[in-house]
């Protein structure tokens, strides 16, 4: 109440309206008033612009709206104004917090900027790892990509105890993407490891399939076409054994094209 009557009487100091504001604003968000808790924290901006408080503060409520631009402004202020003054920890949370505003608005060469120095600041969880590295392949930075995505390798032991935000077709997923990396990087040999942890994972998964069988049909070595017979004969049996009948027989197909070959 002094706070605000503060405020309301203009009695508080210039250089404290900003902390006053503040103050309110989380009082609000406690209570579950967005509506006040945004315009203090947006008051306590204009009285001081790049408090740091009031920035996340206000980027967590600007969120469900969908103002990403503002949000990026927003961010983009606070670490111009806090200049060297922030620990790593609290940078590295607002440069993700403009990944995902950057991103959100399909900009994506300014998103991997924002994880990579984010990621030098602070190394980001298995969740922001896999962030970086996929938006990293979606651009096709190969480098970066396998450089995050393939130490994942190593949780595909046990799909059982993989932690979160990871699911055995998730990591499928992103394994073939390190895998596609590595190979554009020229080492096939991390390629097919990660292959073939992915189609241990996922069988199924199409992409990681039609990946390993070019890595496998690609130099002509005998055990690569037995491996890459092995592989379309068990896609053709989980075919029928699903009923999809045309996926069996493509894959008959191809897997009697491979034989024909090798024999000739």
């Amino acid at each position: 109440a002094a706070a605000q009557q503060a405020l309301a009487t203009k009695a508080a100091p210039a250089h404290r309206v900003g902390e006053l504001n503040e103050f309110l604003g989380t009082r609000a968000q406690g209570r579950g008033d967005q509506r006040a808790a945004q315009a203090h924290m947006e008051a306590a901006l204009a009285a001081e612009p790049g408090r740091l408080a009031a920035t996340r503060a206000l980027v967590q409520l600007l969120q469900p709206s969908g103002a990403h631009s503002r949000i990026s402004q927003l961010v983009s202020e606070a670490l111009r104004l806090a200049g060297d003054g922030l620990d790593a920890r609290a940078h590295a949370d607002l440069l993700r917090r403009q990944a995902s505003a950057l991103q959100a608005q399909g900009m994506l060469n300014e998103t991997l900027s924002a994880l990579k120095q984010a990621e030098d600041l602070l190394p980001g969880d298995i969740g922001e790892q896999v962030w970086l590295g996929e938006t990293a392949y979606a651009l096709g930075d190969h480098t970066t990509a396998a450089h995050h995505l393939s130490g994942l390798l190593a949780y595909a032991g046990d799909a059982s105890t993989l932690p979160a935000p990871l699911s055995a077709a998730r990591l499928a997923d992103v394994l073939d993407h390190a895998a596609v990396s590595e190979r554009m990087l020229d080492r096939a040999e991390e390629a097919r490891s990660l292959w073939q942890a992915a189609l241990r994972l996922a069988p199924e998964h199409e992409a990681a399939a039609e990946h390993y069988l070019d890595l496998l049909l690609s130099d002509g070595d005998p055990s690569d076409s037995v491996e890459a017979l092995a592989l379309l004969n068990g896609r053709a049996e989980r075919a029928m054994a699903t009923g999809n009948i045309a996926g069996a027989v493509r894959a008959y197909l191809r897997g009697a094209e491979l034989a024909t070959n090798k024999a000739g």
